[in-house]
């Protein structure tokens, strides 16, 4: 590898030669700034790009400014791209997937930050991308980070890295946010790739997961972190039938809803687990656990944003129709009705209403 090159993308940079772990200084002049000392305070490299998203300090930030961004840093075929920044909202990431997609085609490595709400948040919870979440609960010693294998929420990497503003000598040291732990594990990373001298995601993340601090985060930590005051239920769809059928039916379904402003995910008991498209296996949710299906349809809730959910059968039956049943998560009571796997898009529509009339 030659000269290790990174990109961190932020809202804007300021005053980045300020001692960032001084006591002196008592406000962050911006986020970038905050970020890109971060970086540079625990990275062994030395070529860094601070790429800013706005032109102007407190300009706001928009996906189409951020997907713009993105596009500058391929321009500097980066070995790696540091962002804390993304978005919750499935349904403006469109534009900024694809262009996630293309980074990681070009081979780059990408580390990015859960939103502090601890929900599903675009890039962070995509394939292939190294996401971060700072740990409040104590589980890990100051400083540390742990590898979840199989994160239910997209997030791989968690660490304690406290707050730099009091780090210096930690009169009431706190845990920082999940925008600044991600450009301290950034850094790690950073490290190991030198060390390496590799991009490739796998041998990085094996030797992330040989440093790490094992731990088992379980579906108690992610109720206690993600999403606080959320109700824990929301609207259900249930599906019989074939299991086929029925996904296409729920996928076609996803797009009318999405076109009024509706976010709606697709849970089964084992469906590929692709989260850019809010597509959940409930088999790989704690299975060591034994949680019942309300209790991982009620973490499902508190962990994405999601208006309703489309539960597929998790037994294979083949009649001639799908028998949808429109209820909640919290209620027993559903009203039921039947369409034919073939339906028209007319059909459809008609469906989509009815649902609508008794979701609403």
């Amino acid at each position: 590898m030659n000269m290790f090159h990174a990109v961190i993308i932020d809202d804007n940079f300021v005053d980045t030669d300020s001692d960032l772990f001084g006591q002196s200084l008592a406000k962050i002049e911006s986020h970038g700034t905050a970020c890109a000392k971060i970086f540079q305070a625990f990275s062994s490299h030395s070529k860094t790009t601070l790429l800013p998203v706005s032109s102007k300090f407190e300009e706001e930030i928009t996906i189409k400014k951020l997907v713009h961004a993105i596009k500058q840093a391929r321009e500097f075929r980066p070995d790696l791209l540091v962002m804390s920044m993304g978005t919750t909202n499935p349904l403006i990431i469109a534009s900024l997937t694809e262009q996630i997609q293309q980074v990681i085609e070009d081979g780059v490595v990408l580390v990015c930050a859960c939103s502090n709400e601890n929900v599903v948040t675009y890039p962070a919870s995509l394939p292939s991308v190294f996401g971060v979440r700072n740990e409040k609960l104590n589980i890990l010693p100051e400083g540390g980070f742990s590898i979840v294998e199989h994160p239910c929420d997209g997030i791989d990497i968690i660490s304690s890295f406290p707050d730099p503003i009091v780090y210096k000598d930690r009169p009431n040291m706190r845990r920082a946010s999940n925008s600044l732990t991600t450009q301290y594990v950034g850094a790690i990373v950073s490290n190991i790739m030198i060390e390496l001298g590799t991009k490739n995601r796998e041998r990085i993340y094996e030797e992330l997961k040989r440093k790490s601090i094992m731990k088992y985060f379980s579906s108690n930590y992610y109720e206690a972190v993600a999403n606080r005051g959320k109700p824990a239920d929301g609207g259900i769809i249930s599906f019989c039938g074939k299991k086929t059928a029925a996904l296409e039916i729920a996928q076609r379904l996803v797009f009318l809803f999405a076109e009024d402003g509706y976010c709606v995910a697709i849970a089964g008991q084992k469906l590929e687990c692709n989260i850019s498209k809010l597509h959940f296996s409930l088999s790989d949710f704690f299975s060591t656990e034994g949680l019942s299906l309300p209790k991982k349809i009620s973490l499902l809730f508190r962990i994405a944003k999601i208006d309703l959910l489309l539960l597929l059968p998790d037994v294979e039956t083949y009649p001639a129709d799908i028998v949808i049943s429109v209820g909640a998560s919290n209620t027993s009571t559903s009203i039921q009705f039947v369409l034919d796997p073939d339906c028209t898009d007319n059909e459809l529509e008609l469906a989509y209403r009815f649902i609508r009339r008794n979701f609403e």
